[in-house]
C-alpha cells in the first residue's frame, strides 16, 4: 500500500536537452508536460483497523514559480433526488 502520498518534491521540468542533467540522478517517474486547467484533490485515509474517510474533493491553486500549495477551494457538491 502507498504511504505518504505525492508532495511534489523532486519535480524537474525537462524543456530542452540541456536540462536532462537536472534530473534523473535517482530512480524517477518521467511525464509528458501538457497544460493543466484546473487541479483536483480528494484524500481517502484509511486505518490500520480497516475503517475508509473520504474527504470532498477541493480546487488546488497552487504558485506559478514555486509550485506551493497557495489556496484549497471546496467544490460544490451536487446531490440527485
Amino acid at each position: 500500500m502507498a504511504e505518504g502520498g505525492y508532495d511534489g518534491r523532486g519535480v524537474q521540468v525537462i524543456g530542452q536537452y540541456e536540462d536532462i542533467s537536472k534530473g534523473f540522478d535517482t530512480t524517477a517517474v518521467l511525464e509528458k508536460m501538457v497544460e493543466v486547467q484546473k487541479e483536483i484533490a480528494m484524500m481517502i485515509a484509511v486505518s490500520n483497523s480497516g475503517e475508509i474517510s473520504i474527504y470532498p474533493p477541493v480546487q488546488m491553486i497552487f504558485d506559478e514559480k514555486l509550485n506551493q500549495l497557495d489556496f484549497q477551494l471546496a467544490l460544490p457538491i451536487c446531490l440527485k433526488t
